[in-house]
């Protein structure tokens, strides 16, 4: 008699939820819709504060410093949770004159989250010859 009476109780439930409450009933079952709208807030999240999560100041650019390859984050250094990224070395190919720039793995430019008001960023200075190679070294004309 128990089970005839909470299926009673579901059914003038159901009778008596609004439509939107049905859809979120039938929402919150499928799971494949559930996790799409996780990765939404996600997404949203980073539209809205670009600033926390970008990596760089997007007004401060380098015409130099635009072909240099992507780096791959090491989280492990010595055994140790020490995040880093290989220092980034660049030569002029003399046939080509084209800047070539390679990762210098006996280097490393430690890496910090939250710095600088960004996600994540390295602990040496932005200009830092360890970080961005010789084009940062390089004398600059006052402006």
């Amino acid at each position: 008699m128990t089970d005839l009476a909470a299926g009673k109780e579901a059914e003038d439930r159901v009778a008596v939820a609004s439509n939107w409450r049905l859809v979120w009933w039938r929402f919150r079952r499928h799971h494949l819709a559930m996790a799409s709208a996780g990765l939404l807030i996600v997404l949203y999240t980073v539209v809205l504060f670009p600033g926390f999560f970008a990596t760089q100041d997007p007004e401060r650019t380098d015409a130099r410093q635009a072909f240099i390859p992507v780096q791959s984050v090491h989280f492990f250094a010595d055994g140790k949770l020490s995040p880093w990224v290989p220092a980034i070395v660049g030569k002029r190919n003399p046939t080509t004159l084209r800047m070539e720039w390679q990762a210098d793995v006996t280097k490393r430019v430690p890496i910090r989250f939250f710095t600088n008001g960004h996600l994540v960023g390295p602990v040496a200075p932005i200009g830092s010859a360890a970080i961005s190679g010789p084009a940062s070294c390089t004398a600059r004309r006052p402006r």
